[in-house]
């Protein structure tokens, strides 16, 4: 599996427990978006995930591949 295929299952299992509300309180927000770092316009060349909540925080996580 690659750095990118998993960035893409971070979004499925981060979309699948916001829809089950399971998602662990972050902030007091709601998730509003979630994109992997290509999608989202960062000029990296890392591969990860950004998370977007209602209130306007933003987090990133990346993806390092260790083997």
């Amino acid at each position: 599996m690659s750095e990118q295929e998993f960035a893409e299952s971070l979004i499925v299992l981060f979309e699948d427990a916001e829809q089950r509300d399971m998602l662990w309180d972050l902030t007091q927000s709601k998730l509003m978006s979630i994109s992997t770092f290509a999608q989202h316009g960062l000029l990296t060349g890392n591969k990860g995930v950004v998370l977007t909540f209602a209130d306007g925080s933003e987090f990133q996580l990346s993806i390092v591949k260790s083997r």
